[in-house]
């Protein structure tokens, strides 16, 4: 039962990452990371699914170098800026 919510409460998290990063908003790439870690982990220990553990870390990987370059952008800086004014 305990998975199972937590399992949930990651799922939301995620989706709302994806709405944060519609609205050009950088953060959602650290909540992508964080549900990515979790996925990674849960399927590898609970599941022991080696195929899903392979795209669990291709999705972690892009979700931490989506993070670096939206972070370093100046573009995006500029834009997130004009936004929140």
């Amino acid at each position: 039962m305990f998975i199972t919510v937590l399992s949930w409460g990651f799922s939301s998290l995620n989706i709302f990452a994806t709405i944060l990063n519609i609205k050009k908003i950088p953060i959602s790439f650290l909540f992508w990371t964080i549900c990515n870690i979790y996925w990674l982990a849960f399927d590898l220990f609970a599941l022991h699914d080696y195929a899903r553990v392979a795209t669990d870390v291709i999705n972690l990987v892009t979700s931490v170098l989506g993070f670096i370059v939206w972070s370093k952008s100046d573009k995006n800086r500029k834009r997130i800026k004009r936004s929140g004014e």
